[in-house]
């Protein structure tokens, strides 16, 4: 009985093994990407509102698609520093939060018909 208590007195003491490091870090956003996110959510927004002249249906999407512009820009100026250099885990959920209102973008500016709303040509 003392060999058991012994046992589970060592094995609770023992620490515990360090976590490896994340390697599924995304590289850092590069200017390249920044502005490619900016121009897909500038994109959907002119689409997505030009359609919604002509279907009401529409003004709502076109309503809350103005915010991602505004969104990118925002983290956009945070990685450039408006508020300070950031650490890299500021950097780090700075960039997963534009990269995610560029995807939102995406994926809305897909989900659009392309026969009730045409792409935009420039």
């Amino acid at each position: 009985m003392r060999e058991w208590v012994l046992l589970m007195l060592v094995a609770c003491t023992q620490p515990e093994p360090e976590k490896p490091k994340d390697d599924r870090a995304s590289p850092p956003m590069a200017q390249a990407e920044q502005d490619r996110g900016m121009a897909l959510c500038t994109h959907y927004l002119d689409r997505v509102c030009a359609c919604a002249e002509k279907d009401p249906m529409l003004a709502d999407q076109c309503l809350l698609a103005k915010a991602q512009p505004e969104g990118i820009a925002l983290q956009i100026s945070l990685l450039h520093g408006s508020e300070g250099k950031l650490n890299d885990k500021e950097r780090g959920l700075t960039e997963a939060a534009a990269r995610k209102i560029v995807a939102a973008c995406v994926k809305s500016d897909g989900a659009l018909s392309p026969e009730k709303c045409p792409r935009l040509t420039n």
